[in-house]
């Protein structure tokens, strides 16, 4: 095909006729195509080839790199979309390519390096990601919070009701120091007491903290969590049983 500039769009007969053109020929009409065509193109298109032509194109948008992104089985087409500036600066992009298995894990690290605090808890959440992603996830997630200052840790921690505790694999210093300081503030809501309870890196110490207030064990929830922790004595359990 000499002049892809004649060819017939013609998007209702489109899904019928693209398997009939050899992959020669779409690989140099996908360049070209226009944006409606591109969607249909690539619901029905396997060839890797053809869907690398197609990031050639100046009239695709993120919504078909995404479409791309989850059916490439091939790291050099998801490599290759992570060295395009235009499209590295979407997170959603950036996440797409952390969901697919056949990104190279060396992309994956990239990535996490260029994500924000929010980003990076919803890619350790994500079951989606491989377990060394998401421990890496972890390990980033634990970089940004030792940049943060006590007032900005205090914030994050109350705002996210905790949630974030969760994700941690261990507490530092400075994290218990926080964590401490809410607690003795008497503004701290039920849901964050909860999760604090819940979160493996939470120690002993803390939970001692709050089974010890009486007004804390009076919540069904908060009390039930707590005798629910492997973290508590057996005579502590006791102790809450007779409240």
């Amino acid at each position: 095909m000499e002049n892809t500039s004649e060819f017939n769009w013609d998007l209702k007969k489109l899904p019928s006729f693209w398997g009939k053109i050899n992959t020669d020929e779409k690989q140099l009409l996908v360049r070209s195509a226009p944006r409606e065509a591109l969607s249909i193109i690539i619901s029905q298109e396997y060839n890797e080839k053809v869907l690398e032509n197609i990031l050639e194109n100046k009239k695709i948008t993120s919504a078909e790199i995404i479409r791309i992104i989850e059916r490439a089985r091939s790291s050099r087409i998801l490599e290759k979309i992570s060295k395009m500036s235009r499209w590295f600066t979407n997170h959603t992009i950036k996440r797409r390519l952390l969901e697919n298995p056949h990104t190279p894990i060396k992309v994956s690290f990239r990535i996490l390096e260029y994500l924000p605090l929010p980003e990076v808890t919803k890619v350790i959440q994500n079951p989606n990601i491989s377990r060394e992603v998401r421990n890496r996830a972890r390990a980033r997630l634990r970089t940004l919070i030792n940049r943060m200052s006590t007032g900005e840790l205090k914030g994050m921690f109350m705002n996210s009701e905790g949630e974030i505790i969760k994700k941690l694999p261990v507490l530092t210093g400075k994290d218990k120091k926080v964590i401490m300081d809410i607690l003795n503030s008497g503004r701290v809501s039920k849901r964050f007491i909860i999760n604090l309870v819940r979160a493996p890196a939470t120690t002993g110490e803390i939970i001692q903290v709050i089974s010890n207030n009486r007004s804390w064990m009076r919540d069904k929830l908060i009390k039930n969590a707590i005798l629910t922790s492997s973290k508590v004595s057996q005579s502590t359990k006791n102790r809450l049983k007779n409240l």
